[in-house]
């Protein structure tokens, strides 16, 4: 056994003499870099001996965390601009909205320096919050300008690696007041994105191998990979998928999708929903009334000039005096915000052929896109109104339809939408949805509290058909409000209307607002009903029953 003095103790301080190498976080910061993420650090590592300013440098090994994080803070709030140009001060202040903050030792050599992963309001450049740290606090700080994001800074401080196997558990974390609190894990986790785990992928099949590193397994294509492909390439066709791979995959890529040919339809299908998720998730916290609202903000696809379809509706109203505009408007906005019910009752605007039915509605397809909308269905279709059971349809835009026709229609086996059903269905009451049960055990029971619209030919619209009675007919007839378009449009005038949803939510808003107007303040737009008084109950008589029922403790025996 070799003894302890025995070692070679000038080699031993000479490796100590040599000078350290450079951090990994001491990278080259980019001063011109506007950027909202950050990672800080102070150590005394930077000082420079040749800085004799006032106040003198300190040691950030004698500062705690949370002193560290006072004076980040302070000189983000004030910091220190110099600029020889002038300039107007940026009108609102930056402040920081995420904070954490570690303190590290990262070798034996090494002091103990100061990290900070800080997130902020706005795009701003580094140099005048560097500026406060050192004159103010005497702090030499190094901005990095490599993180692009907060998940990569956060994940940089939090998370344990090859390199730095031991990280800060008592970091301090910090949000602002009435905030959710951070979770780390989510926080430091990189985003998935198409075109990053496609290059990555293609990366390591160009790695270079190691021999020294044990052989393990190789990592095969599978359906993420698939997933990116078809997102990143646009590949959104069975035929497009298997010409992009038969010239351009590799051979593992032509085995995986040849074995799975059969299934590809439904894996791009997968693919399109991974891709619409976040945008589905968020449209899911708004409510199909601030949708409309959002969107009548918009410029449509027409252009700032003017919009093709606005020009379209104006003619359309003009034309048809029967069909006051306001009144529609309204109509849709209340129906759209409180669902059908006798109250709020679904338009249905009604008419011959060719009297622009369709071109005032056509629009909220846009509106709530293709995959939320529900149309009308088949006449004699054994499940008609199944999408409704995926609570994935935000409106119900049944086009030419006959409400008779199909309350009527076919006789065997039952009719397709039965009188019942329609008047359950748009007066908010339960009713249950026929499914296939090859997947279903049973039929789930749906109420519907979401908008709804109708256009029809007018000509024998309410007239008797098979087993529907007039008197289910003016039941029906009582769950819609109906609006009469009377003018044709020549052939020679017809127009390819747009889908202009900002548009189409601009004139629901406007014309909305003034149809309350004309109204007056006794009946409001902004609910369905008029708020009702409630009523106090009558006391129970609790002496008079005891009486009556010889029982000393008021109970009364049946």
């Amino acid at each position: 056994m070799v003894n302890a003095q025995e070692v070679d103790q000038p080699a031993a301080l000479e490796r100590l003499q040599e000078p350290l190498p450079p951090p990994e976080w001491l990278d080259d910061a980019d001063e011109t870099a506007q950027l909202m993420v950050y990672l800080v650090t102070a150590s005394a590592r930077l000082h420079d001996v040749n800085d004799t300013g006032s106040p003198p440098l300190k040691n950030p090994a004698e500062l705690s965390r949370k002193e560290f994080q006072d004076a980040l803070f302070d000189a983000v709030a004030n910091p220190i601009v110099f600029s020889p140009r002038g300039g107007r001060p940026r009108s609102q202040p930056t402040t920081i909205v995420k904070y954490i903050g570690v303190e590290e030792q990262h070798t034996l050599r090494d002091d103990f320096h100061h990290h900070a992963a800080v997130k902020l309001s706005h795009k701003s450049r580094f140099m005048p919050f560097k500026l406060a740290l050192r004159q103010r606090h005497g702090l030499a700080t190094h901005w990095s300008t490599s993180h692009q994001q907060y998940w990569s800074a956060a994940r940089y401080l939090t998370a344990t690696t090859e390199h730095k196997p031991v990280v800060d558990v008592d970091r301090v974390v910090w949000t602002p007041e009435g905030s959710p609190e951070m979770n780390i894990f989510e926080e430091s986790q990189e985003p998935w994105q198409a075109n990053t785990w496609r290059k990555r992928r293609e990366a390591a099949l160009s790695a270079p191998v190691d021999p020294e590193q044990p052989s393990g397994k190789k990592r095969r294509f599978n359906k993420m990979d698939f997933t990116a492909l078809v997102i990143d390439q646009g590949l959104w066709t069975r035929d497009s998928v298997m010409s992009y791979v038969e010239s351009k995959g590799s051979a593992e890529m032509q085995t995986w999708v040849n074995a799975r040919q059969r299934k590809l339809k439904e894996f791009i299908q997968d693919a399109e929903e991974w891709r619409a998720a976040p945008a589905a998730a968020q449209a899911e916290k708004e409510t199909d009334w601030q949708l409309v609202e959002r969107l009548s903000l918009g410029t449509c696809q027409c252009g700032a000039q003017g919009c093709l379809w606005w020009s379209l509706a104006e003619q359309f109203f003009h034309r048809n005096a029967g069909v006051d505009r306001e009144r529609l408007a309204a109509s849709l906005r209340k129906v759209i915000q409180f669902g059908p019910g006798k109250i709020a009752k679904v338009p249905l605007i009604v008419g011959a052929t060719n009297t622009g039915k369709s071109t005032v509605l056509d629009p909220v397809r846009a509106v709530f896109g293709p995959g939320a909308i529900l149309n009308k269905p088949k006449i004699g279709a054994s499940c008609p109104l199944s999408r409704l059971a995926q609570g994935k349809i935000r409106f119900m835009y049944f086009d030419d339809y006959r409400p008779v026709d199909y309350a009527a229609l076919p006789k065997v086996p039952a009719p397709t939408i039965p009188a019942t059903l329609f008047l359950a269905m748009f007066c908010g009451q339960p009713f249950d949805v026929v499914v296939s049960q090859s997947f279903h055990d049973g039929h789930p029971e749906v109420e519907w509290h979401r908008g709804a619209a109708m256009t029809a030919k007018e000509e024998g619209l309410w007239e008797p058909k098979a087993d529907v009675t007039r008197e289910e007919i003016r039941h029906m007839q009582s769950r819609v409000e109906q609006f009469v378009a009377s003018f044709q449009i020549p052939e020679a005038d017809f127009e390819t209307a747009p889908l202009c949803k900002e548009s189409w939510c601009r004139w629901i808003l406007t014309d909305s607002i003034s149809f309350a107007n004309r109204q007056g303040p006794e009946r409001p737009l902004s609910s369905a009903r008029p708020p009702l008084a409630p009523l106090a109950r009558p006391e129970l008589p609790i002496a008079e029953l005891a009486h009556a029922s010889g029982s000393a403790d008021g109970a009364i025996w049946l």
